[in-house]
């Protein structure tokens, strides 16, 4: 299944517009803050960046950072050029990444990705950080699907594990875990660092 044909239709639009009141920039500053300190932030690229909130939270801790986002959905993509960010709007798949990020960011986006594309995305994601590469995501210890709108649409499971067994360049720096009372929805982070 092309997950991606899923978000660039109107799956997609239904979700922006679902989800459009409820952005939780504080939750998401507070986790990033948490995560990024004592990182230099000029640059960062985000898989799958929505409406920006998640660009948005690090535009607000650090003003001069040049965001980017990689986006397949076209009113996502109309709301982030409006928003200010550099956005690339093609599919994860298409996607040539350009080297020098110094951080690539995902949160809930590797749960939308297919177990057959998944190792393309950590090669390309490894290819366009230069220091630093952030996931938030639904953990699960085993790789498995998670029922949702569309069969075949979320998937759960150790991405840090799964990354660091397919690219061996990098370590894990920071983990941590995001409670939904906190205002995001049982999210499991790791910040990862090249050696």
């Amino acid at each position: 299944m092309n997950l991606s044909d899923l978000w660039r239709g109107e799956f997609g639009d239904r979700y922006h517009q679902r989800t459009a009141e409820r952005p939780n920039i504080d939750a998401r500053t507070n986790l990033l803050r948490t995560a990024t300190s004592g990182l230099s932030m000029g640059s960062v690229l985000e898989l799958g960046a929505g409406l920006g909130w998640n660009l948005e939270a690090l535009k607000g801790l650090y003003p001069n950072c040049r965001c980017s986002a990689l986006e397949v959905n076209e009113q996502a993509c109309q709301t982030l050029d409006r928003l200010g960010f550099d956005v690339e709007a093609e599919t994860v798949e298409t996607w040539l990444p350009s080297w020098g990020y110094e951080l690539v960011l995902t949160m809930g986006f590797l749960i939308h990705v297919h177990p057959d594309e998944i190792r393309s995305v950590y090669e390309k994601m490894a290819s366009a950080a230069a220091s630093h590469i952030f996931m938030g995501e639904y953990f699960r210890p085993q790789r498995e699907e998670i029922a949702y709108r569309e069969p075949g649409a979320m998937w759960g499971a150790d991405f840090c594990r799964e990354f660091l067994e397919s690219q061996h360049d990098w370590k894990l720096k920071k983990y941590g875990f995001v409670y939904h009372t906190d205002g995001l929805d049982n999210l499991t982070w790791w910040l990862l660092e090249r050696v």
